[in-house]
């Protein structure tokens, strides 16, 4: 099996989460940046909604790729307004993903899970269900066991 992890972390958060989920599975990885670095949290935020109000389509700096070879690919983000980044949503729009199974996680400061994934969702249908999400102030979920029950079920899948 040919995984790929394709993710942003701004706080390096997202980034711990696609670290066990490349070392788990060998996989390849794809940094996505915004083409204008983000500052700090709040910053961030503002600039977010600027983006969102503005309907300007938020740049990054990668070349959108082909990852049609890959049979899973790992989508990650930090949860911004209920849902992903937008130079990211405008990044993953661009690549070909081909047949590979989509299994998205995020990482957030409270909460927005069913809004994060229903994003995702609206970019990618084929996304799979199976969403790994943390949160640092409600509930902490276990990066290692979510990784063993997405093992379990991609033995079972494939």
């Amino acid at each position: 099996m040919k995984s790929l992890v394709v993710y942003y972390s701004r706080s390096g958060q997202t980034k711990k989460v696609a670290d066990a989920i490349v070392k788990a599975f060998a996989s390849d990885v794809v940094f996505v940046e915004p083409k204008e670095k983000y500052g700090n949290y709040v910053s961030a935020l503002i600039r977010f909604e600027k983006e969102i109000l503005s309907n300007k389509k938020a740049e990054y700096s990668n070349t959108p790729q082909n990852f049609k070879d890959y049979d899973v690919v790992f989508v990650g983000f930090p949860v911004w307004g209920g849902g992903m980044p937008e130079f990211m949503q405008e990044y993953i729009k661009e690549c070909d993903f081909g047949n590979a199974k989509i299994i998205p996680f995020a990482t957030a400061g409270s909460n927005g899970k069913k809004r994060a994934l229903d994003c995702v969702k609206k970019i990618m249908p084929c996304v799979e269900e199976e969403m790994y999400y943390y949160t640092n102030l409600l509930v902490k979920y276990d990066v290692n066991e979510w990784i063993k029950k997405v093992k379990k079920w991609i033995d079972i899948e494939m």
